[in-house]
Formats: C-alpha cells, sequence, structure tokens
C-alpha cells in the first residue's frame, strides 16, 4: 500500500498528501522494523525450542526413572527408547511449531486477500484459485507423509537397537576371550 501511494506520488495521483521523502522514510523504517522483529523472532524461536527439548526430555526421563515400575523395564527395545527421546520430542516441537507458522501465514494470508480483494476481485479469484488447489492436494498427501514418517521412525528404532545389540555382543566377546586368557594364564 505504500508502494501504491509512492508510485502515485510520482505521477501525481496520490490519494494522500505525503512527500515522496516521508514515502521512502517509511518504507525504510518498515524494512528496518522486519529485519528487527526477525532478529527477535529467531532469538524467541530459539529459547522457545531449546527449552521445550530440555523439558520433555526431563518429563520423559522422569518418567521413565520414576513413573515405570522397575520389574517392567521398558516395553520397547534400548534403539526404541532412543529414538523416543530424539525423534518424538523433535515431533512434537515441528508441530507446535507448523501450527504456531500456519496461523500467522493465515493472518497474513486474509490481510493480503482483504488487500488484493479491495484492489480488483477479479485477479484476486484468479491468484487465489491455484494456492487453494495447491493447499487441497498437500491435504490430500498429509495421510501418506504421515504413513511414512511413522515407518521411518520404527525403521530407525530397529536399527539403532540393532546398532546397540553389535555394541553388547562385541563387549561380551571381548569380556568372554579376557576371561579365557585369564583361566589359561592361572593354569600355567
Amino acid at each position: 500500500m505504500i508502494a501504491r501511494e509512492y508510485f502515485d506520488a510520482l505521477t501525481n495521483e496520490a490519494r494522500a498528501d505525503f512527500g515522496i521523502w516521508a514515502l521512502v522514510a517509511l518504507m525504510v523504517g518498515i524494512g528496518a522494523a522486519h529485519v528487527a522483529s526477525f532478529v527477535v523472532a529467531i532469538y524467541a524461536f530459539l529459547v522457545w525450542w531449546f527449552h521445550g527439548e530440555a523439558l520433555m526430555r526431563k518429563n520423559l526421563l522422569h518418567a521413565v526413572l520414576h513413573d515405570l515400575p522397575s520389574v517392567l523395564g521398558l516395553p520397547d527395545s534400548p534403539g526404541e527408547a532412543v529414538s523416543r527421546f530424539r525423534d518424538d520430542v523433535d515431533a512434537v516441537l515441528e508441530t507446535l511449531d507448523s501450527i504456531l507458522d500456519t496461523l500467522g501465514q493465515g493472518l497474513f494470508a486474509l490481510a493480503a486477500l482483504g488487500v488484493m480483494i479491495s484492489i480488483n476481485p477479479a485477479i484476486t479469484a484468479v491468484v487465489f484459485l491455484p494456492v487453494l488447489t495447491a493447499v487441497g492436494a498437500a491435504n490430500l498427501l498429509g495421510t501418506r507423509i504421515q504413513k511414512r514418517r511413522a515407518a521411518s521412525r520404527a525403521a530407525t528404532g530397529q536399527v539403532t537397537g540393532f546398532i546397540g545389540e553389535i555394541f553388547g555382543s562385541v563387549q561380551a566377546v571381548k569380556v568372554a576371550s579376557a576371561t579365557r586368557t585369564l583361566w589359561l594364564a592361572s593354569k600355567r
């Protein structure tokens, strides 16, 4: 809208009585405010993300150590537990981040839609129809993406568990070899 006023002022068709330099200063000020808000948002996001990760992992560990009966142990393999501590915490935070991003972008889109409709409703319809089609297609593909993500998480847990078992087996072989070596040395 400021750019419209700027170009209208250049052609002497301005609706408001701003000078060109006042409009340029306003655009520079808005740009500076945009950059400043972006820096503050990045800082706030990082603080929120790392505090959220730490709090959820702390609560998970507390649940494992204090709330589960110790005789039962973990319901899954150690690799699956590692995957849950790593991947599930990230999945929760990514979901919350996506919701907040979607809300913000939705509000921005509604404001932009209002401005565009006030300028030219026909062109607005032509612009927004492909956008709505793309959103509909993305929603249809969402269930496939969720199934693939769940399969990927399960496979990651199995691989992590297998790697843990390999390391445990190597350690068992080393201990057995050391025991046999000590037994042979004691026979001499």
